[in-house]
């Protein structure tokens, strides 16, 4: 659409995207189902979601227009399922930085499976590309094993329309594909371990690709982003799957302007005095500036 990729009010999201099997004995039946879909996606334009979208933006839906692109999934077949290993999404830059990290360094967000895990805030694997070891939301086994990843998107290949359709790890187990990207958990000594002949809760952590550099990802997404970054003289934000299929295969799906924000606000915490201090907190997200006409201040007594 010609406002989805808008530098400065994104709409990217909110319009239909149609996954089809293709697999139909019938090619007139997969043209019928072709063209179908593309009615969903021009109709998405006029969605509760895309309308109620608009509404919050400078944009009108008069000014909208939208084309369609037919693009080949990347994955593999496993039975009656297709997927590939693991996809997700890149930034070159990233506003919140933890650590180390500066904003330049980036941040990327991985799924086993389709990227409709990323792409609907499912729960995924972030890190940043210039420190792939450092994974502060997930620093304990534990924790891993309570927001990681339990389940993943495949595209079902038995259905004659969309099917898109949520799998559980044991099938990604039994098709091989788990091993690559996941750990098992043992409760016994709370330790995560990359060996799956041992009994324990299976778990999506990366850890092979991550923390033991079975394949170069992060040098490879770090590089992806500094290269597009100068080509579009912008930060740049990334769609991608990776397919570990001999060869192993990195693929670049989609690349937009990030959304930038202007920020000349700067705060000097030194100079505010503990009196006038009325909350504090030794955490935060992000940076900005927010007009604030009231307060109501509510003392504990």
């Amino acid at each position: 659409s010609l406002l989805e990729d808008s530098q400065h009010q994104s709409c990217a999201g909110i319009y239909e995207t149609v996954l089809l099997p293709n697999t139909h004995p019938d090619p007139e039946e997969r043209l019928a189902a072709l063209s179908r879909g593309i009615r969903r996606v021009y109709a998405s334009m006029f969605s509760d979601r895309a309308k109620s979208y608009l509404e919050g933006t400078p944009f009108s839906l008069e000014q909208e227009k939208m084309a369609i692109v037919l693009q080949e999934l990347v994955g593999d077949r496993h039975g009656q399922l297709f997927y590939p290993h693991f996809s997700g999404v890149a930034l070159s830059y990233n506003y919140y930085p933890i650590g180390p990290q500066e904003p330049e360094d980036g941040v990327a967000l991985l799924a086993l499976g389709l990227g409709h895990t990323v792409a609907e805030g499912g729960r995924s694997v972030r890190f940043c590309p210039r420190y792939p070891q450092i994974l502060p939301h997930l620093a304990s086994p534990s924790e891993f094993l309570q927001y990681a990843q339990s389940e993943f998107y495949a595209l079902s290949l038995s259905a004659d329309e969309e099917a898109l359709t949520l799998v559980s790890l044991d099938q990604a187990e039994s098709d091989g594909t788990l091993q690559q990207v996941g750990s098992v958990y043992s409760p016994d000594d709370d330790q995560l371990r990359e060996n799956f002949r041992l009994p324990g809760a299976r778990v999506v952590t990366f850890n092979n690709i991550l923390k033991w550099k079975s394949l170069p990802l992060a040098p490879a997404l770090e590089r992806l982003l500094e290269v597009l970054r100068r080509g579009i003289g912008s930060p740049v934000e990334i769609e991608f799957a990776v397919s570990l299929s001999r060869p192993a295969t990195l693929y670049l799906l989609q690349v937009r302007p990030l959304s930038e924000f202007q920020l000349d606000t700067t705060v000097d915490l030194e100079s505010i005095q503990a009196p006038d201090v009325v909350a504090r907190s030794p955490r935060s997200m992000g940076h900005g500036s927010i007009e604030v006409n009231h307060v109501l201040y509510v003392k504990s007594q």
